[in-house]
C-alpha cells in the first residue's frame, strides 16, 4: 500500500533585495508570487512597490501602493498578491499609523483578505487592536488560512490575498506592511 506524505513549505518575502521605489510586480514570480496595486474607486490595477521605511519590520523596505510613501489605506488602494499555486495560508506584518486630523470612535484597522481561484472571498484577519488601545502601533502578524477544519489543512484554497487598511470615517489609519509569508504542502 502506498501512502503519500506531505511536508510544509514556507516562502518568505521581505522586500529588501531591491532599491526603494522599485516596482515588484513580477520580481518575486520565481518564488511563486506576483504583486499589483488594486483600486476600487475608480477600479484599476497598477504596480506595487518596495519602499524604504526607517520603521520597516525587516529594514530597509516595506511594500506599498506608492513608490514614494511607505504607508497607505484603502482610499489609495490595496496590494494584491496572486500565487502561482494554491496555498493554505498567508501572513503579512502590519504597522498602523493613526492620523489625528479629527477624533471619532471609528475602528479602522489594517487587514488581510484571502480569495479562492474564482475570486470568492474566503477569510479576513484584522489588526488585533483599535487605535485607542495602548498596544496599537506595534508590528503585528496578520494571518489568513483556508482551513475551516483539520481535514481542510491539506486542501490549499487561497489563490490571492489583498492587504490594506480600512477607511471608514476618522481617524484615518494608514498602515505599513512587511514580511509576506505563504505556505503549502508538497509531496515528500
Amino acid at each position: 500500500m502506498f501512502h503519500l506524505q506531505f511536508y510544509p513549505v514556507t516562502t518568505t518575502i521581505e522586500f529588501d533585495d531591491v532599491p526603494s521605489g522599485t516596482a515588484i510586480d513580477n520580481h518575486y514570480q520565481a518564488m511563486g508570487a506576483r504583486f499589483q496595486t488594486i483600486t476600487t474607486n475608480p477600479p484599476g490595477q497598477s504596480s506595487a512597490f518596495a519602499t524604504f521605511s526607517a520603521l520597516a519590520h525587516t529594514p530597509p523596505n516595506t511594500v506599498s501602493v506608492d513608490p514614494s510613501s511607505w504607508t497607505f489605506d484603502r482610499l489609495l488602494g490595496g496590494v494584491q498578491v496572486t500565487f502561482d499555486h494554491l496555498v493554505y495560508g498567508a501572513s503579512i506584518f502590519a504597522l498602523p499609523i493613526v492620523t489625528l486630523e479629527r477624533l471619532e470612535h471609528t475602528d479602522n484597522r489594517p487587514f488581510i483578505e484571502a480569495f479562492d481561484e474564482n475570486g470568492a472571498f474566503l477569510a479576513e484577519t484584522k489588526y488585533p487592536f483599535p487605535w485607542w488601545d495602548p498596544n496599537f502601533s506595534s508590528w503585528e502578524n496578520l494571518v489568513v488560512t483556508s482551513a475551516a477544519t483539520l481535514q481542510d489543512i491539506f486542501t490549499p484554497k487561497i489563490k490571492s490575498v489583498v492587504f490594506s487598511s480600512q477607511r471608514n470615517g476618522a481617524p484615518h489609519v494608514l498602515a505599513a506592511f512587511d514580511t509576506l509569508r505563504f505556505w503549502h504542502y508538497v509531496p515528500a
